[in-house]
């Protein structure tokens, strides 16, 4: 009977079920931060996301959400993200093994011609001849160190599309390792990694960020030499089919777009330019190549990021993989150059929720630790134990950030700006990641508060959007039609980039909004967040505007209500106040006590000083370097209130 130790299968197995029930245990049970409600509701009702539209990532969802699990979609579709990332941690696993029984390492001989009794050296490739069971071992610990690193164990909290990526960025490594090493079989390999890259694309278009290394490796000759052939390029142009077999699944979104969904970003069926729009970001375009200041911002991002990776000792063994692997020049330039793509890509890139984007360099240096491993054992296997310790520290330094499974911060929070709201109410707002994403999730899905109309002011922005608010609500819609009409209009110049005036295009988004609040003040109730405030003070001019929870209530300018937070619970909040470590639960927090702040002033304002001073002191817990809150505790303590 083979030995258990020789058995690859037995390991990936337990890496997977080890991998997969601490992640089950650690995801996130409730809706979370920005892209998660939203993604959700789309997988549920097989809608279209926002760009780039994620089409492969949205059929799998929805087929996954069909899986009766008796618990809520928002946990269930977590969970798929977990299993997600397990899974792409196997297909890591077979890649080291690959590398290691098949990579060759450059040695030089000195050899003695008896003739002329000269020395002279000898170039020869040979094979790392590590025992096989050492092999499966490491590759095995390595593997569980990616599944504990911070930023991959991250991707499995929660739904988002980067869990995908890294099982489809996995097994595109794989086969390409596959198709190079085996050559009897490269063709049928690089037809399935051609195809894996079509769907990779139909996933994120980061997918585009393995193709260079990929195309290294394919035109290496059996000497290590790069070489354009013509039989090579000839079978290259033939992988275009498979790259468009994968692709073809862009097509589910025009199709989908024109059954009109609950969820219909772009409305992508109006024509092939609004297609294009959505496929390729272009609303995203603006945050790439944003200057230096970006790129050295990210750039120490990375390196702050590689010790919850790998640990320090996982950085020693990626550095003597490093070293060693330039013995096998084929190899070694096919990561680093994952590595340049990576890194040219993402340290261009200005968004605050960059981590995720760095995997793939994070992959690339776990090749390297595996090979420094495999180096260091084969020098002397009983290090073997030592090496054991790397994924155990890694877990034990990382569980508590990852650890979500009783976060409901983003919940708990979206309840208290729904309790600040009374029924029919319109809200304007452009808070994306606290709650107009989690709230798509709660309303559509869950069947919360359908009373609501949410008016997005930053989507509105969008040639889509007004449509999807004329066919969601209708009534609303009607109350401000010409001034829709007459913004829709210049709002398509500035989409498709004809000429256009800025001053125009603001003043007549302006009269939208305005025109809505006019028509529709007396009969509903209307609110704003803060953040549309901070940013669009024209809107509310002609309005009085009155802190109401954690919200902002419009009301005409001759109202004087009465300030009360009573309808707020926010106890979880405030006890787990710096439990979650990153800056949007950080933001979160500030986020309350500034809401609280303008309420407290406000009940100062109107010379309700207990119930101000009961405010204020909330908020300051939240966030004790409000000026404006500091302020006003001040002159209510020496008011002796």
């Amino acid at each position: 009977m083979k030995n258990v130790f020789e058995k690859p299968i037995v390991f990936a197995i337990l890496l997977f079920l080890i991998i997969l029930i601490i992640y089950i245990f650690t995801a996130n049970q409730f809706v979370t931060y920005t892209d998660n409600g939203e993604l959700t509701a789309v997988c549920v009702v097989l809608g279209i996301a926002h760009p780039t539209g994620y089409p492969l990532f949205t059929l799998l969802g929805h087929l996954w959400s069909l899986i009766p699990f008796g618990i809520s979609k928002i946990y269930s579709l977590n969970i798929f993200a977990a299993f997600s990332t397990a899974i792409s941690s196997i297909a890591l696993y077979y890649s080291f093994l690959t590398i290691l029984a098949n990579a060759r390492f450059k040695k030089t001989h000195t050899i003695e011609e008896k003739t002329k009794k000269k020395k002279q050296l000898q170039v020869s490739y040979e094979k790392l001849n590590l025992q096989s069971q050492y092999q499966i071992i490491i590759s095995f610990i390595i593997a569980l160190t990616y599944g504990f690193a911070q930023t991959i164990w991250e991707q499995a909290n929660s739904l988002e599309v980067y869990s995908l990526q890294l099982l489809l960025m996995n097994l595109i490594l794989l086969f390409s390792l596959k198709a190079y090493y085996l050559s009897e079989k490269s063709r049928k390999y690089y037809i399935l990694v051609a195809f894996l890259i079509g769907l990779a694309l139909a996933n994120h278009l980061t997918g585009i960020l393995l193709v260079p290394a990929i195309l290294w490796l394919y035109f290496l000759d059996e000497n290590k030499k790069f070489r354009l052939t013509a039989k090579k390029l000839q079978f290259l142009f033939f992988l275009i089919l498979p790259l468009i077999a994968g692709l073809s699944l862009y097509l589910y979104m025009p199709i989908r777009s024109a059954m009109l969904p609950e969820v219909n970003w772009g409305w992508v069926h109006r024509g092939f330019n609004k297609f294009m729009y959505h496929i390729s970001g272009g609303q995203y375009q603006v945050w790439m190549f944003s200057g230096s200041d970006v790129i050295f911002k990210n750039f120490g991002k990375f390196f702050s990021m590689l010790p919850y990776q790998f640990g320090i000792f996982g950085l020693i063994l990626a550095f003597w993989g490093i070293v060693k692997l330039w013995k096998s020049q084929d190899i070694f330039w096919f990561l680093i150059i994952l590595i340049i793509s990576n890194l040219f890509y993402t340290l261009n890139y200005s968004i605050f929720d960059i981590d995720p984007y760095f995997s793939l360099s994070f992959i690339a240096l776990l090749f390297f630790a595996i090979i420094g491993t495999a180096y260091i054992i084969r020098g002397n296997p009983k290090l073997i134990y030592l090496i054991a310790i790397l994924p155990l520290f890694e877990f034990f330094l990382n569980y508590q950030n990852c650890n979500h499974s009783q976060d409901k911060m983003v919940a708990e929070y979206t309840k208290n700006v729904l309790n600040s709201i009374d029924s029919n109410a319109i809200v304007i707002s452009a808070q994306w990641d606290y709650f107009v994403g989690p709230f798509m999730y709660e309303q559509i899905i869950e069947g919360k508060r359908k009373d609501i109309t949410i008016l997005e002011k930053e989507l509105i922005r969008r040639t889509w959007y007004p449509l999807q608010f004329e066919k969601m609500y209708p009534e609303i819609y009607a109350s401000a039609k010409n001034e829709f009409e007459a913004y829709k209009t210049i709002l398509d110049d500035f989409e498709e980039k004809r000429p256009y005036n800025n001053i125009e295009i603001q003043s007549r988004y302006v009269d939208v909004f305005k025109k809505i609040i006019a028509s529709n003040i007396e009969s509903r109730p209307i609110y704003a967040t803060l953040d549309v405030l901070v940013t669009e003070q024209e809107l509310f001019k002609d309005f009085k505007v009155v802190p109401h929870g954690l919200v902002l209530q419009i009301f005409p300018r001759d109202t004087i209500p009465t300030a009360s937070i009573d309808y707020l619970d926010l106890k979880y909040l405030l006890a787990n106040k710096g439990k979650y470590k990153g800056i949007l639960p950080e933001n979160l927090i500030l986020l309350i006590g500034d809401h609280l702040a303008n309420n407290g002033i406000y009940a100062y304002q109107t010379n309700q000083k207990q119930k101000a001073l009961e405010i204020i002191s909330l908020s300051l817990q939240f966030n004790p370097n409000n000026p404006n809150a500091k302020r006003i505790y001040s002159l209510l303590k020496e008011e002796g209130n």
